[in-house]
């Protein structure tokens, strides 16, 4: 159960980064011809989901809506720092009891680059999916980090991940 979730979290980042990278809103940034020495860009939108998570005992289809903020900032140096937040709320039934469940998710990732190569990427993602009547509860907690050095060696790897039903 544990590398679907994980590899969940990986597709929903991407998803989600894919999909506000093709529609240009009001609040999406506009490209500048020659950005200041110093900015920041800050994308905030909220996007329908619909998909599919595996839950304790059974998957369970989960629609809602995910609130996303991005902020990118390039400092005077050109050191580049990513933050990236979604808050998730919805609703789920379960695909062989039909249960109900309520789902909740938050994930925070940051990146940090120089000259476009990576240094430190770092990241929580924390999942409540809530049974209701008998319905097995599912809590999903994950912390990565990944610092590469200088010379494009990694020197910190590590990915917890804590998954409890009950």
């Amino acid at each position: 159960m544990l590398p679907a979730l994980r590899m969940s979290r990986h597709a929903l980042t991407g998803t989600v980064v894919a999909l506000m990278a093709c529609e240009r809103s009001a609040t999406a940034p506009t490209e500048a011809t020659a950005p200041p020495p110093s900015f920041s860009v800050v994308t905030n939108q909220e996007r329908p989901f619909a998909f599919n998570v595996p839950g304790c005992s059974e998957r369970v289809h989960v629609s809602g809506t995910f609130h996303v903020v991005l902020t990118s900032t390039v400092s005077e140096s050109g050191e580049t720092t990513d933050r990236f937040h979604i808050n998730a709320d919805g609703a789920g039934l379960g695909l062989t009891s039909g249960a109900a469940y309520s789902f909740h998710e938050v994930i925070n990732t940051t990146d940090h680059a120089s000259d476009g190569t990576p240094r430190v990427s770092s990241g929580n993602d924390t999942e409540v999916l809530h049974g209701e009547g008998g319905a097995p509860d599912l809590f999903f907690r994950q912390h990565y980090q990944l610092t590469v050095n200088a010379n494009g060696e990694v020197t910190v790897d590590f990915n917890n991940i804590e998954s409890i039903c009950s």
